[in-house]
């Protein structure tokens, strides 16, 4: 493996060499090459491989696998080399943007310029009648379509262009008349079917017209209400640019050819940010790190970073900048001094948008896992079933689940989440948390992180939600008076892991979802009767035995936490029907018929480790076949000797 190794040195510098070169380039507000951002691709993937071969090497002790990784090696080494030559050939990673004649600042970025190409490319089309453009508010959709009709104007692309928005609450006799106005012709009639007609025939009058309708909210006011023929039927050079924030609006209007407006890149949001504030914040001066921080805070988001640059215009001193990115970090939906509101504003009204109560609930229980963390779907999963926000859908976990993933799907299409790193996941923008922790506030929410030390009483004891996530906190208090409390996130120093004190949730008796991360638990049983979820996240003093009065507990879920014994009092637990004990290593003990007395389990997981199967009073394989209703089951078993001769599930 040493010439293996020594290549993977080779490519490894190389391409620190070659990323710093990216970087100054991209300060340099300059465009990327291809070939270059492939290259650099390609050395990311060569470090995973890498990383798989040493623990091949490491794990694997069958001559099969390790003529396996002898092989995979002498291909690696010649693809490295390829590499190599290649990366050694780039004389300049970059080129100038090439810049439109229009002046909007957003035309500068090549995140931008991409979209708006393809766009102009797509109105020359005349196959093509109905484009859509859709993203999270603020990331400049208005802008785009703005620009791109002074780009096709300039390219004679169109006689006339018109110009409406719909908003929230469509007024149609307002539409119609803008538009008109737009075109340039008066209304002889007064009705809305005559001023319809009328607008239909002048579209269709063979000219060439670029109709853009933006904010769109639904589809519930028809473009053929208004006048705008509904296809591309008998129509020659009429075309619409619609925008909205919903993608699924232009799926249900049959816009076929649709482009995402994403957030910035890290250094297109630096150079927007500091063109808005001005250069004194790039200068090595003692700001210079905060403004680099606050700039992180609007997470790319064209607006945010706009309303907050310009806010911060005039600040040229340290403190105001550190109070502006305290405020950021701990917003809660306050007021920020010199700040627009109306950013705030326009995604809450995407939340009241939202139709079923029960997406919502999704939503503001988004809000509570910590700024910028991938939010797991199976985590929202459980809380949909532990709060019963999912109602009838949680009646099996297998609805549970599928509710929950449409529920996701519909919340990424209003852009109110972001997709995740995987599929697994999601992420929640900031700024929409904090709208989010906002509109939760005035429904008995409390969702806080990062807070030098616990609530005053006053400012929890009447809430039925809290999330309280801070590595600050070290002692939680002896007793937590909460009594109208049902859901509970807590999460500590994951160092320190404080004890939860034996009386802390004696008041809880209405209790029904439990988090805990980075703790250790308390040795007197859990006293609470109406608990349906409880999700144990690396804690310690695990036992097991705690959890026997539980008994309306459906879904217990315990992850990376020193659990050695399943206690025997789990099978006690017969409405049980998610039992998760991923990435419990030290687990050696199952013991024989707890398996068996979870009659109602529907999905359970056992961790890989786990292979004391039959043996010294542990469980069997053949308990399995007591669990009539399973239809999720993760476990490992290291001898198939061990596998009973039928399995019923």
């Amino acid at each position: 493996m040493d010439v293996l190794d020594a290549e993977f040195e080779k490519l490894s510098c190389m391409k620190d060499t070659i990323q710093a070169k990216v970087n100054t380039a991209q300060e340099s507000a300059e465009v990327i090459k291809e070939d270059v951002s492939a290259w650099l691709d390609k050395g990311k993937e060569e470090d995973r491989k890498r990383l798989l071969v040493a623990r091949q090497n490491i794990t694997c002790f069958h001559v099969c696998s390790r003529h396996h990784v002898s092989k995979e090696g002498k291909e690696l080494l010649s693809h490295l080399s390829g590499l190599i030559d290649v990366g050694g050939k780039f004389e300049t990673v970059g080129h100038p943007a090439i810049w439109y004649t229009a002046t909007t600042i957003f035309e500068q970025f090549e995140s931008r310029v991409s979209v708006h190409k393809q766009i102009i490319d797509v109105l020359k089309d005349d196959k093509i009648y109905k484009i859509g453009i859709h993203g999270m508010p603020g990331t400049g959709k208005t802008r785009m379509v703005e620009e791109i009709a002074k780009q096709a104007k300039k390219e004679n692309l169109f006689d006339e262009v018109a110009k409406v928005v719909f908003s929230q609450s469509p007024d149609l006799k307002k539409i119609q008349e803008v538009l008109a106005d737009c075109l340039h012709f008066p209304f002889e009639t007064k009705t809305e079917d005559g001023r319809k007609g009328e607008l239909s025939k002048r579209l269709t009058n063979g000219k060439k017209i670029l109709v853009i309708i933006d904010d769109i909210w639904s589809d519930e006011l028809k473009l053929e209400e208004i006048g705008i023929p509904p296809s591309d039927n008998d129509i020659e050079g009429c075309k619409v640019l619609l925008t909205s924030r919903r993608e699924d609006v232009f799926i249900k209007m049959g816009v076929l050819t649709k482009f995402p407006i994403g957030l910035l890149q890290q250094h297109e949001a630096w150079n927007l940010f500091k063109k808005t504030v001005g250069d004194f914040i790039e200068s090595p001066h003692e700001i210079h790190s905060v403004t680099k921080q606050v700039c992180g805070e609007c997470d790319g988001l064209p607006l945010a970073i706009l309303v907050v640059g310009a806010s911060l215009r005039d600040q040229k001193e340290k403190p105001a900048w550190d109070d502006a990115l305290s405020q950021l970090n701990n917003c809660q939906g306050d007021n920020i001094e010199g700040i627009n509101e109306n950013l705030y504003s326009r995604i809450e009204w995407s939340y009241n948008y939202l139709k079923q109560t029960d997406v919502k609930s999704c939503l503001l229980h988004c809000s509570l896992f910590p700024e910028d963390q991938e939010i797991p779907i199976d985590v929202l999963v459980m809380y949909g079933v532990g709060t019963r926000f999912l109602k009838h859908s949680s009646s099996t976990m297998k609805r549970a689940r599928d509710r929950t993933h449409v529920l996701v799907d519909t919340l990424k299409k209003s852009h109110l989440l972001l997709e995740g790193e995987s599929k697994d996941f999601v992420k929640m923008h900031d700024i929409v948390r904090d709208v989010a922790i906002l509109i939760a506030s005035k429904v008995g929410f409390l969702a806080k992180t990062g807070v030098p030390k616990w609530p005053e009483k006053d400012e929890y004891e009447s809430r039925r939600v809290i999330s309280l996530i801070s590595q600050n906190i070290y002692e939680p208090p002896s007793e937590l008076e909460c009594s109208e409390l049902c859901t509970l996130v807590l999460g500590c120093d994951y160092y320190r892991k404080p004890q939860v004190p034996d009386n802390f949730f004696k008041v809880m008796k209405k209790l029904e979802v439990l988090v805990l991360h980075s703790v250790r638990l308390p040795s007197s049983p859990l006293n609470l009767i109406n608990l349906r979820m409880l999700r144990l996240s690396d804690c310690e003093q695990v036992s097991l035995a705690f959890l026997k009065e539980l008994r309306n507990l459906e879904i217990l879920s315990i992850v990376y936490s020193n659990v050695e014994e399943v206690a025997v009092e789990v099978g006690q637990l017969t409405n049980l029907r998610w039992l998760d004990l991923r990435e419990c290593e030290n687990l050696k003990i199952i013991p024989s018929g707890v398996i068996k007395s979870l009659s109602k389990i529907e999905e359970l997981y056992i961790p890989h480790d786990f292979g004391e199967w039959g043996v010294e009073g542990n469980a069997r394989l053949d308990e399995l076949n007591s669990l009539t209703g399973l239809t999720t089951l993760q476990i490992h078993i290291r001898d198939c000797m061990l596998l009973p001769n039928v399995l019923c599930f």
